[in-house]
């Protein structure tokens, strides 16, 4: 694919690998490769189940900050956008979290149809600590898997699970 994603195709199966390591924070150029990579799976009629991983320790740690108020930069539209694109996919895409999944890595992983988590994965909306909530619809989605007293939990506390 490019430098950001990796791409490995098994059958009918495609495995997207996010090569920012180490915490794979979702910048604007992640998020748009990841984007164009998707894209591309769901668009090859001959794959059945798309998996999303990441190299290194965490699977995301979220976006980067400064990206935020950045024109160009990955906002709420461009990750709401690719988190659309991922629930609405014809296939099922999995999604292999280990280590930390937050704020916005949090909100890729709901959008997926099912997330395998090893030992080490973390999951949380961090970013309540600095005024901010999830903006790409990881409220709705936890309240939809969780219920609403453990996505309120999560989304007011900034705890982790």
């Amino acid at each position: 694919m490019d430098g950001w994603i990796e791409a490995d195709r098994r059958g009918e199966v495609v495995i997207l690998t996010l090569r920012a390591a180490p915490a794979n924070v979702l910048v604007h150029g992640l998020v748009d490769a990841l984007t164009r990579a998707v894209s591309a799976v769901l668009e090859d009629p001959g794959v059945r189940a798309l998996v999303l991983g990441a190299e290194g320790r965490h699977f995301s740690a979220g976006s980067e900050l400064r990206d935020l108020d950045r024109p160009g930069g990955q906002g709420p539209a461009s990750l709401a956008a690719l988190c659309g694109l991922i629930e609405g996919a014809g296939i099922p895409v999995i999604v292999a979290l280990q280590g930390a999944a937050l704020g916005a890595g949090a909100e890729l992983a709901l959008a997926a149809h099912y997330r395998l988590g090893g030992e080490t994965a973390r999951f949380g909306f961090p970013e309540i600590a600095l005024g901010l909530i999830p903006g790409a619809g990881g409220i709705q989605r936890l309240c939809r898997l969780a219920g609403a007293k453990v996505a309120l939990d999560l989304v007011l506390t900034g705890r982790r699970m």
